[in-house]
């Protein structure tokens, strides 16, 4: 499949409109680069996520999008849920859109938290805010 047809933009692509289509293989096209340079800029890259994002404790990464009118981090610490915790799942004090395994956390730990982030965002601003990590198989 050519990349023109796989619909790139920001976070997305064709393949999360076609959830029964499976990628068995990919190809890359590199090209030759300077070493140094290429290894200088995943150094800060690295650099930067370490400083801002928790990296020391189990995530899935980010937990949802950015909305047209401010960003989720944003929103969630307008909510005042810097370190609010469920269970074992806690809203990172380091960066507010990643919810991070604290102790043992269970699946409806980190749902539960979810929604009641997702509820007081609505509340609060009359803001959907969307989850970006996606849920496979829950019931």
């Amino acid at each position: 499949m050519p990349v023109e047809e796989c619909e790139y933009s920001y976070r997305t692509s064709i393949f999360q409109k076609k959830p029964d289509w499976i990628i068995i293989a990919v190809k890359f096209n590199l090209k030759p680069g300077n070493m140094e340079e290429i290894r200088s800029l995943m150094n800060s890259r690295r650099e930067r996520r370490m400083a801002t994002q928790p990296l020391n404790k189990p995530s899935a990464g980010s937990v949802f999008h950015n909305t047209d009118d401010m960003p989720a981090w944003r929103l969630i610490e307008g909510i005042g849920y810097r370190g609010h915790q469920i269970g074992g799942a806690k809203v990172s004090d380091k960066h507010v859109n990643f919810i991070i395994n604290e102790d043992h956390a269970k699946a409806e730990d980190f749902n539960q938290l979810v929604t009641e982030i997702q509820s007081k965002v609505k509340d609060k601003y009359g803001i959907d805010l969307h989850m970006e990590v996606e849920k496979f198989n829950w019931h």
